[in-house]
């Protein structure tokens, strides 16, 4: 028995069956890998800022202020399932794509609530009347507004964001008339007048005088011894 032979066709018929099952096989489906690179683009892709949020590769319109997200959308460009935040405990101002409001703020034991707390709105607080707080500071507590000093005045007063502005105390605005008020100088007409109305007042003393001095020289000439005749009269 030639065993090369036999060997020889054993090899043959193996690599003839193995070619038909090989071309009996169905082609391998293309779509797969199509599938594989949409998900890889749908993990990458960006959504509208301020309109929607990714999930699991669909950009979701985003809820509205004072809502979340409580059920994300299964459709692209969809919004899915929004729920109102709590009044007075949790609150959105904005449209968004969170799974839960923010908490309230509670105002400290040296702030007063100026504003309740809303479903858009957080709590507004400021600082109790005699404290003030810098809001572009870091302030955990707020602290005591100042007091001018002595020789100083109010320049602003104190409020909840701003301290009390203070500056020195200048004079006063008699005092600082008086001190404006240049020395009156005397003019060559002032003069004149002066010397005008003191020769009137002389002249006049000088003419009273005289009337007065006549008056008295007359009331003597007239009287005469008893019995003569007083000229006078006629």
């Amino acid at each position: 028995m030639n065993f090369g032979s036999v060997f020889g066709k054993l090899a043959v018929s193996t690599l003839f069956i193995g070619l038909v099952c090989h071309a009996a096989e169905p082609p391998a489906p293309q779509w797969s890998n199509v599938e594989n690179r949409n998900g890889s683009l749908r993990q990458h892709r960006t959504c509208v800022e301020n309109e929607q949020y990714l999930h699991q590769g669909l950009c979701c319109l985003n809820c509205l202020a004072g809502t979340f997200v409580q059920k994300p959308c299964e459709r692209d460009q969809d919004k899915g399932t929004c729920v109102s935040c709590e009044h007075g405990q949790t609150y959105t101002e904005h449209s968004n794509g969170m799974t839960r409001c923010l908490p309230c703020t509670h105002c400290r034991q040296d702030e007063i609530e100026t504003k309740s707390c809303t479903t858009t709105t957080d709590t507004r607080c400021q600082c109790k009347p005699g404290t003030f707080c810098v809001p572009d500071q870091a302030c955990e507590v707020c602290k005591r507004c100042a007091k001018c000093k002595s020789g100083e005045e109010v320049v602003k007063n104190c409020t909840p964001v701003s301290n009390t502005v203070c500056r020195t105390r200048g004079p006063s605005p008699t005092e600082s008339a008086t001190d404006r008020t240049p020395p009156t100088s005397t003019s060559p007409t002032n003069h004149v007048i002066t010397i005008f109305v003191i020769l009137i007042i002389v002249i006049f003393i000088a003419i009273v005088a005289w009337a007065l001095w006549w008056f008295v020289i007359k009331q003597r000439s007239c009287e005469l011894p008893s019995g003569s005749k007083n000229h006078c009269d006629s």
